[in-house]
């Protein structure tokens, strides 16, 4: 996929992570009440990873900055009217879903693939970027031919 495609699919499904945050507070959700507590607050605590480049990282300036870091800034422009509406909290995939449960996070972006059983704990929105995994044999390795 090109990166004009990868950037367009990225923002239609960022469109959807609005929308559905935008949801949960019309419905009056878990979410929504960590959208009314990040309003009060004056600005959303988001779950990010800082050590997953391209996706979050911390850069030469000692930034943290990524796609995701840019979602969830664009998300608080969305819902409180500023980029800088912010604080980024750091996470690993060890403590990702309990610093949601605990509300040390107002939500997460940060790798997070929907399983069942972690529906059974957390809210998704729409997936905002779908990759893809290859396995990867030497060429020499002319037995190898498939998964099975």
């Amino acid at each position: 996929m090109s990166t004009f495609k990868s950037f367009i699919y990225a923002a239609v499904l960022f469109g959807a992570l609005i929308c559905s945050v935008q949801d949960a507070v019309a419905q009056g959700t878990d979410s929504a009440s960590a959208v009314a507590a990040a309003k009060k607050r004056g600005h959303l605590i988001v779950g990010v990873k800082y050590d997953f480049p391209p996706f979050g990282f911390v850069d030469e300036k000692r930034q943290v900055v990524g796609f995701e870091v840019d979602l969830a800034r664009e998300l608080a422009a969305s819902l409180l009217g500023s980029r800088d509406a912010i604080e980024l909290v750091e996470v690993s995939g060890p403590n990702r879903i309990p610093f949601l449960g605990t509300g040390k996070v107002d939500l997460v972006i940060a790798t997070l693939s929907i399983t069942p059983e972690r529906a059974k704990t957390i809210s998704f929105s729409e997936p905002f970027y779908t990759g893809g995994y290859t396995i990867m044999v030497g060429k020499d390795r002319a037995d190898i031919k498939g998964l099975a």
